[in-house]
């Protein structure tokens, strides 16, 4: 199987950036790093994983690091969307 994550976000009224997207899902593994830029339009950043066939121990974290440059814009995250599927 695999799974789908759509992030949905924006900048706000400033001026692009970007963001890194990584995340940890335990015995389901991890999404490794994904780099994206975001601007001001409301737009779907994707990223793909294949989940074995494990029994999850526990959460898993998504962490996103909404400016990559530091220095100081902002990310809006609208929406964070997960579907499932055979590959």
């Amino acid at each position: 199987k695999h799974a789908v994550f759509d992030i949905v976000a924006r900048t706000g009224d400033g001026p692009e950036t970007q963001m890194s997207v990584s995340c940890d899902l335990g015995a389901l593994g991890d999404c490794g790093r994904n780099r994206y830029v975001v601007g001001p339009q409301r737009s779907e950043y994707l990223f793909q994983i294949d989940v074995p066939s494990a029994t999850p121990g526990g959460a898993g974290v998504i962490e996103i690091q909404s400016d990559v440059g530091n220095s100081g814009k902002s990310v809006e995250i609208l929406q964070i969307r997960v579907s499932t599927g055979a590959p």
